[in-house]
């Protein structure tokens, strides 16, 4: 190889691993930037415990009916919300709390999001309310949150059969998107959400014949022949 070549080559793995790091240190910046969560319906709703829908009731009646039922976002986050208590646990249990666990619901996606608090407040400074106050850390308390994305349709294939497909297109860190593989750091916060709530996933997932998401909404048909039929007046 001549000298001009090797230079050549040289140049162009330099400026890969440059292209490499920049990239990474963008994913880096970008994943500890906080998401912008306003858009999830009733992420931030104040409402009485009595006011909460119970989703469980809910399809379990229209399984029993044998009638179409729509869960809307904000119902199915108000439910997570009053039905879930998480907290962080291992060395940095301390530093970090679980603000909330939401679902953001588009045409066959569902996103499920943790959203964490991270602060440190210095043990001898005085405790109150004001956690920023109480900081020693200029840039903290700082919001953090991760994902994990879902895309659920029903189809019918070649046979005639109604089936549903699954895929795991990946998810995010903060502002930046994951793929499928960065995500599996993280599968285990996610799947204890599933294990909590195994009777309403078994429910919707398993014991439905069709199961619909759509711009804030999943609509669920345990009917195997639709004909016209509607939910009971609530």
């Amino acid at each position: 190889m001549s000298k001009s070549k090797f230079s050549f080559f040289r140049f162009l793995v330099a400026l890969l691993v440059i292209a490499a790091n920049v990239a990474m240190g963008a994913f880096v910046y970008f994943a500890w930037q906080p998401r912008d969560l306003s858009d999830v319906d009733g992420r931030d709703s104040k409402v009485k415990t009595a006011e909460v829908v119970d989703i469980l009731e809910k399809i379990q009646a229209a399984k029993n009916g044998l009638y179409e039922v729509t869960i809307t976002e904000e119902d199915l986050n108000l439910y997570l919300a009053s039905k879930l208590k998480l907290a962080q646990s291992g060395v940095i249990d301390e530093y970090v709390d679980v603000k909330g666990v939401y679902v953001d619901l588009k045409p066959d996606t569902m996103e499920i999001i943790i959203e964490r608090e991270i602060n440190y407040v210095d043990p001898s400074a005085e405790k109150g309310d004001d956690k920023e106050a109480a900081s020693t850390i200029p840039f903290l308390p700082m919001d953090n949150t991760v994902s994990m994305k879902l895309k659920i349709f029903t189809t019918v294939n070649e046979k005639g059969e109604t089936v549903r497909v699954v895929e795991f297109p990946g998810g995010s860190f903060g502002k930046a998107p994951a793929p499928g593989q960065f995500v599996l750091a993280v599968k285990d916060s996610f799947d204890q959400i599933a294990k909590h709530f195994s009777k309403e996933v078994d429910l919707a997932y398993n014991q439905m014949v069709r199961l619909e998401i759509g711009d804030g909404f999943i609509t669920l048909d345990p009917r195997r022949e639709v004909k016209e039929a509607a939910a009971p007046a609530q």
